[in-house]
């Protein structure tokens, strides 16, 4: 039994049973409420916890908490210091403090968890709109709140004691640190955006808490090969692969290290169907280990990667990009067509490939982040710079680190980038700040 009601259409009225997806939206299980693990829960979904009450709900198989936490301990703030903030928006809490904040039986979830959430929500281009509340963000940022997540814009309180962007982002701690101690995953939403990203951030920096219901945390190591049989499986299909793209493509030699690139025609323009790789400014093989560069290409900075590619070609634009899309079908198809067909991670059992009907061949070179240690979502992820800078940023004020003057002159901080990823067939466009490393794809001019 799904019981919809317009305004708690995400509780359940019944006890120790759930409420699957079979009159409101197929197929989505809603909540499960009850006693859990020896913690009690009201009849309607509720969790008490410290004298408060929270709404929960079950989402892909995972009980979360349908409210930030609002827990006064350790390093913590309301916004503005005001309590009538905490009352609306939940508290915002040091990475240390987050995560031993939730209460018994509850813990924070991990970064796999985050991403198994905004899988079941419809990926990361569209798992925004449908998780966060149908009020308090600013202008038309409201989100449809499909799940009952009810995600709300609880802004950051930054290293240097400032709060920032209230109305206009929400973004929750995961448990997964990065790659150095002084860094963790966060997750995050913005008022003009539909869809939902991950960071990495100063666990100095205040952010909001979502808990987990107990059990064990997912891992995140990272996804290991299949062994021999995937091995032989991924050689046959590399060499068939091989001989497919030779009838579909040309090649142009970058002169300033002989390199040659595979070059193929989408659209009424000429791309390199290869990461770029030349060594130059600040630019990065993934992880430091040149093995990634040969495999994926480079990463670049931003500023770097406008002047990256060889005499005759570009960095391509947010519209030229968009014409590629085009010539292809549409973004919701995007990536089955133009990601390679090996070298994505498994999703589920099967291959995070795609067709690579027209030769274009992406592949997922993740990215490394401004604080320099960190680099992540190799296997998973494929980032591309554009040419293209925002109009407006709007960043997580976690690059307190950075020592580049990337608006000094009164330019924006932010550029647009292209994504694919291993779970889904569509292609995201998201502003990127520009001291990170992504990959460069060159179009001839």
């Amino acid at each position: 039994m799904c019981i919809f009601n317009r305004r708690r259409w995400w509780r359940s009225m019944l006890l120790l049973t759930a409420a699957v997806g079979s009159g409101c939206l197929p197929g989505r299980v809603y909540t499960k409420v009850g006693y859990v693990a020896g913690i009690e829960m009201t009849i309607d979904g509720n969790y008490a916890a410290n004298d408060a009450i929270y709404k929960t709900v079950e989402i892909g198989g995972n009980m979360w908490m349908a409210e930030n936490l609002n827990i006064k301990t350790g390093t913590s703030w309301c916004y503005d210091n005001e309590d009538s903030k905490c009352d609306r928006y939940g508290r915002l809490y040091d990475w240390n403090t987050a995560n031993k904040v939730c209460p018994a039986g509850w813990r924070l979830p991990t970064n796999k968890e985050w991403e198994a959430l905004v899988i079941e929500a419809g990926g990361e281009d569209a798992a925004g709109k449908r998780l966060k509340s149908t009020n308090g963000w600013r202008g038309g940022g409201n989100g449809t709140d499909e799940y009952g997540f009810s995600a709300l814009p609880g802004s950051l309180h930054s290293s240097n004691g400032n709060f920032g962007y209230p109305g206009e982002i929400g973004a929750w701690w995961t448990a997964t640190e990065g790659g150095a101690f002084y860094v963790a995953y966060s997750y995050g939403m913005r008022d003009d955006s539909d869809g939902i990203g991950f960071d990495v951030n100063r666990k100095s920096i205040g952010l909001s808490v979502r808990c987990l219901l107990g059990g064990v945390a997912t891992l995140d190591s990272t996804r290991r090969e299949n062994g021999e049989e995937r091995q032989k499986r991924e050689e046959e299909m590399k060499n068939e692969i091989e001989r497919r793209l030779e009838k579909l493509s040309d090649y142009f030699t970058d002169t300033r290290d002989n390199r040659r690139y595979r070059v193929v025609k989408i659209g009424g323009y000429r791309w390199m169907a290869e990461n770029l790789s030349y060594q130059t400014g600040r630019s990065w093989c993934y992880g430091n280990n040149n093995s990634n560069c040969d495999k994926y290409g480079r990463l670049y900075d931003w500023k770097t990667a406008v002047k990256a590619c060889p005499a005759g070609w570009h960095l391509p634009t947010s519209g030229e990009w968009d014409s590629l899309v085009t010539a292809v079908g549409g973004r919701d198809s995007v990536g089955g067509k133009l990601k390679s067909a090996i070298g994505w991670n498994d999703y589920k059992g099967r291959s995070g490939g795609g067709a690579d009907d027209y030769g274009f061949s992406s592949l997922p070179g993740g990215r490394r982040h401004i604080n320099g240690s960190t680099f992540c979502g190799a296997g998973d992820y494929g980032y591309w710079w554009t040419a293209t800078e925002t109009k407006r940023d709007i960043c997580a004020c976690n690059n307190d680190d950075d020592d580049d003057d990337d608006d000094a002159d009164g330019a924006s901080a932010n550029a647009y980038r292209r994504s694919m990823n291993y779970y889904g067939v569509n292609m995201v466009d998201k502003s990127n700040y520009k001291g990170d490393g992504l990959s460069v794809r060159c179009v001839e001019n």
